[in-house]
């Protein structure tokens, strides 16, 4: 075969694993009202459920490093996405809390499996001119993902009930069985491969010292927690609030908040490429989470379709803009401490973040009450522009080395 259309067939096939790969996570985001229903279960149980799928990917995609250079990796993602779609299907007979539990345990590892591999695909793709930019399309493809699962699974309710849902989400699935088989090549890791020059190791504690990790990550989970806790929470929020909705349109406003981030993604990159040099970037991420914390305020304040849009579009600009400085602050310490360390630190504290903030949404839902939720998240972002800003403020004015 050609080695250009090869290298077209190849980068697609990443393109559509990394789409896969976060599908999963946000399809029952629609549906949470209504599989709490199904379940007669509480908000607190719902939140883990929700959560369950992103903690235990992020657990599994280290694991799955040790295996990559002890057997196929087309094996390993063919039994991933075998497994992964397996499961789709299996919601259907997840009727109790524990087997629903269950199910996003185990898809959660095998998505875990899935993103890693591959990433790793990218360095043998014929004709590449940079895997920078490669990485950075694979990105947006996750972020597809998470978008088009709120967009697929409110529909799919309303035009073929739940069951509905979960067969759709089955079907698309195997399409990723059917593109690693046909697309995805033999290979192995050769044994270091993965190895990279670190001019100073330095364990996370230490990492922490520096003034730039304590910014990045400090906005980032923030402004992840916001975003999620809306993602978890506003299918249950429309039904307890008597907001008439039906769940394609709750589908459609949570596809819009995550397109809107993806869309801001790259305009914003080349504007922090230009302001980086002083750290003038770090702006951005004050700027971001400004409009993010606003919104939460706003929020309680939106009973029809158009105004949550809005609001929750808000949102997504809002996080789109702290993503590119986050990338750039990765770049600037992984030279010095390892951009692999570092991205696995990030991608903890993402899953941390898509982790705790349902379960702190549903306790204030629980013991306190539902508009209390944006109330404190906004809370949250004002501490965050308090203490993030006075640090942004002191690495823009020079007055700190570390």
């Amino acid at each position: 075969m050609n080695k250009t259309i090869e290298g077209k067939h190849l980068f697609l096939a990443i393109f559509l694993l990394g789409f896969f790969s976060n599908f999963g996570i946000s399809i029952i985001s629609p549906l949470m009202g209504i599989i709490r229903a199904h379940l007669d279960t509480t908000i607190i149980w719902m939140a883990l459920i929700f959560g369950l799928f992103p903690i235990f990917r992020a657990i599994a995609s280290p694991i799955c490093g040790k295996f990559a250079e002890k057997f196929s990796m087309k094996k390993m993602l063919l039994g991933s996405m075998l497994v992964y779609t397996i499961l789709s299907f299996l919601y259907m007979i997840g009727n109790t809390v524990v087997s629903l539990s269950i199910i996003r345990i185990i898809q959660g590892i095998s998505a875990g499996f899935i993103l890693p591999i591959a990433l790793t695909y990218i360095s043998i793709i014929p004709n590449k001119k940079e895997g920078l930019g490669t990485t950075i399309k694979v990105i947006i493809a996750t972020m597809l993902g998470l978008a088009f699962g709120p967009l697929v699974g409110g529909v799919i309710y309303d035009v073929f009930g739940y069951y509905g849902v979960f067969i759709v989400m089955g079907l698309i699935e195997t399409c990723g069985i059917l593109v690693v088989v046909y697309w995805i090549p033999e290979y192995k890791q050769p044994k270091g491969k993965q190895e990279e020059v670190i001019l100073v190791r330095k364990t996370f504690i230490e990492l922490l010292a520096h003034n730039l990790t304590r910014i990045t990550l400090l906005f980032q989970f923030i402004a992840l927690c916001q975003m999620t806790m809306l993602l978890s929470y506003l299918a249950i929020y429309v039904h307890d609030s008597k907001i008439h909705l039906t769940t394609s349109q709750v589908g459609i406003i949570l596809f819009c908040m995550i397109i809107a981030m993806a869309i801001v993604l790259y305009p914003i990159s080349l504007l922090t490429d230009k302001l980086s040099k002083n750290f003038k970037h770090l702006y951005l991420m004050v700027v971001g989470m400004t409009i993010t914390t606003i919104t939460m305020f706003l929020f309680p304040f939106c009973t029809n379709f158009s105004s949550i849009l809005t609001i929750a579009i808000l949102l997504g600009i809002g996080t789109g803009l702290i993503n590119p400085p986050t990338i750039s602050n990765i770049e600037y310490i992984g030279k010095l401490h390892g951009v692999v360390f570092w991205w696995s630190i990030l991608s903890m504290v993402n899953a941390i973040a898509y982790f705790i903030a349902p379960l702190i949404a549903a306790i204030i839902v629980t013991y306190i009450g539902m508009n209390y939720v944006f109330v404190i998240f906004g809370v949250f972002g004002i501490l965050t522009i308090l203490i993030g800003g006075f640090q942004v403020q002191r690495r823009v004015n020079g007055n700190i080395k570390w």
